[in-house]
Formats: C-alpha cells, structure tokens, sequence
C-alpha cells in the first residue's frame, strides 16, 4: 500500500476514532483479497477468449471452487407436470419474483435485479442480489468501524466534511452476490442448474444458503425437487 493510501486511510480511521494500526491492518489484507481475486477474474477472462462467459461449465453452469464457503452449486427439477422451456422458466421467474426486495432472514436487504434472462434461448438467468449495509459490511470494506453508513457528525468536522462523509458512505456500499439459473433437457428431463456466489471475500454470513433455501421453498410448495443447498466445502 503506497504512502499516500496510508495517509488517506489514516485520515478517515483517526476520525473515526479507530486505532490505526488495526484496522490498516485490516484494510491491507482487504486490499490485497481484492487484487487477487481480480487477477483470477482476468485470467478468467483471457481464458474465455474475451467472454465473460463461465470458463469450464459443468452441467452447463460453472462450479463453484471445491473449498469455497460462499458459493453454493445444485440442480432443480421440475415436476411432469411442467413439459416444455415455457413453462418451467415461467415457474423460475414467478418463484424468483417471490423473493422480496427488503430481503429476508437478514439476507440482501438492499433489493435485487435481473440482469440478463436467457432461459428460453439456451442461456441463463442472471441475477444480482446487494447485502445488507451495516457493521459487517463497515468491516470488510474500511476496516473496524464502529459507526453504521451516514452516522458521521457532519457537524463536528469543518469544513469539507460533506464529501469526506460521501466518501465514507461509498466505502460501506453492499456487496453483490450472483445467482446463475440454466434450463437442461437430460434423459427426457428439465433440470435446472443452479449456483449463488458472493464476488468477494471468503465467508457470506450464510446469505447465498439463505437465499437458495427461500427459492426453493418456493419451488418445492410447487412440486418440485429441491436438495438442501451445500456450500462447496460441505459437498468434499
């Protein structure tokens, strides 16, 4: 971490009144987390030719890492009842719309939206959920703040303070987990894939579990088969 990011860094933590050495130290290996997984992203990336597209699909939706703790992997089936790609991605979405946008069981209180539907198409769903704002995404973003986002004593800082207190806002912004949903015709059957991982860190609060187990909920009141989501590491 340059000096200048130091000083940056220790500006905003002795405002806070956060002990310095702490949180640096927390923030540094936030930093270094984040360099890396965005090195893995682009050797994804170069790997796919380009593509943002999964590198290596398995039952056409990509796997999550064998020792993850916050990507989960499992396939949905849909009753008989349900006999053509229109009808099963039409009991996906309506489930999907279920969801609420406040979140639940303290899981993505600040909303979600589809980003692409390709269901009918041969493609995916894709879908962002944002976390919920507070201590815990404080601490994973600036490090051991003790204060929830917009709790600065704009008042008691000078002049200036309204965008130091942006600044510190933006900091503590959710973070963003993905849900992939494909449609798969295998043996005469719809199954669909599933996978819900977070895109940074290496733990979720158990979040990506939360939301599985409410979608299919959803699904299982409708008929269908819906295993109990395991994180990658529980599946070894």
């Amino acid at each position: 971490m340059t000096t200048d990011r130091r000083h940056f860094l220790g500006g905003i933590l002795l405002f806070l009144h956060v002990p310095f050495s702490n949180s640096l130290a927390m923030v540094t290996r936030r930093y270094v987390t984040f360099q890396a997984t965005r090195r893995d992203a682009l050797a994804s990336l170069g790997a796919a030719g380009g593509s943002f597209a999964f590198a290596a699909p398995a039952r056409g939706i990509n796997q999550c890492k064998s020792n993850s703790h916050n990507c989960i992997n499992v396939e949905w089936g849909p009753p008989a009842s349900l006999d053509s790609e229109k009808a099963v991605a039409g009991a996906l979405r309506d489930a999907l719309e279920s969801y609420p946008q406040r979140g639940q069981s303290g899981a993505d209180c600040n909303g979600w939206n589809v980003v692409s539907d390709k269901l009918e198409e041969g493609g995916e769903l894709a879908a962002e959920f944002r976390s919920c704002v507070g201590p815990a995404a404080l601490t994973m973003n600036l490090g051991q703040v003790g204060l929830p986002p917009g709790t600065v004593r704009v008042a008691q800082c000078g002049r200036g303070c309204e965008r130091f207190a942006h600044e510190v806002v933006h900091l503590s912004q959710p973070f963003i987990d993905d849900l992939r949903l494909k449609l798969e015709k295998n043996d005469g059957r719809f199954r669909v894939s599933v996978r819900s991982n977070s895109r940074m860190g290496s733990g979720d609060l158990e979040v990506n579990r939360k939301r599985l187990v409410f979608l299919g909920r959803k699904l299982k009141e409708e008929g269908w088969e819906v295993p109990i989501p395991k994180y990658a590491y529980e599946q070894r």
